[in-house]
This record gives C-alpha cells, structure tokens and sequence, in this order.
C-alpha cells in the first residue's frame, strides 16, 4: 500500500548536513496518501488546518489541507516534522506553492508548542518527491516533470 506520494522537505541550521537534528525541520506535502497519520502515534498533533492555492490539471482550487506536527522525532537528537495533508487524493498535473507552504507554517508549529522556526535563519537543505510504501505487493503507476523551477528573493 502507498503511503504517500509527497514532498519532503529539510530545513536545518546548518546548509551542509546529511541528516536532521534537533533543531531541524522536515516538512511533508503529502498530496495523495491512505496512511492513518496519526494512529499509533500519541504525539502526532493535529493544529488545524491551511488553505492552499493548488494547481490540479490546469486549475487552481483554493483546498484546505490538514496540518499535524510531530513535535520531535523518535530520538534525543530529533527533529521536528510538519505534515499538510491534501483534503483529497490529488492526481494528475498538480502545481504546489512551496514558498508559500513554508512563509505560512510557523503559527501552526507554535501550536504545537514549537517555537523555534524562524524562516530567515533556516537553510534549505532538500526537496524531494517520491513515495512511501509499507507493503512490497503493491504496484505503482506514477512519475512527474518538473516544469520549471526558480528562487524568489522574499
């Protein structure tokens, strides 16, 4: 079974880490996923929910994504995850405005009672697309273009 086709992103202290720490963040778009997200996990926290303008085939919805936050990972050294789940499985040509995710996730990380996140002084570090999977008997049809890519000065 899919987990969840996402994006997977680190922001950290530090541009040239191979690993998050405490301190770090890892931010996940999941724009189709059938993971329970929060079961078996008590500290997975719901902190409400974001409207996302959301390009899908061509058109923009104005969706409300759910967003949790774990506020630090399984270990002394972990870092903390925010996850923005799509209110529904998005297929086919979707467009998602990162920039925007990451300037807006803040207060939902207060929230929680992370208070840390400060935009201006966090390096990018990865964006990564790709799934997870937590059986081996499935099969997926997928794969993306990346149609353009850019940096704005904010």
């Amino acid at each position: 079974m899919i987990d969840d086709f996402s994006y997977d992103i680190w922001l950290s202290q530090n541009p040239n880490i191979t690993y998050l720490q405490y301190g770090d963040f890892e931010v996940m778009i999941w724009m189709n996923w059938q993971e329970n997200i929060t079961k078996g996990d008590p500290y997975m926290l719901s902190v409400g929910s974001i409207q996302i303008p959301t390009l899908i085939n061509g058109t923009v919805e104005n969706l409300t994504w759910s967003v949790y936050v774990l506020p630090r990972t399984g270990s002394a050294n972990g870092w903390t995850s925010i996850y923005f789940l799509s209110p529904k499985q998005l297929e086919g040509q979707i467009g998602m405005p990162i920039a925007y995710v990451l300037k807006n996730m803040g207060s939902y990380l207060e929230k929680a009672g992370v208070s840390i996140y400060n935009l201006n002084t966090y390096y990018l570090d990865a964006i990564q697309v790709g799934m997870e999977f937590n059986d081996t008997n499935g099969i997926a049809n997928l794969g993306y273009n990346l149609y353009s890519w850019y940096i704005e000065n904010a």
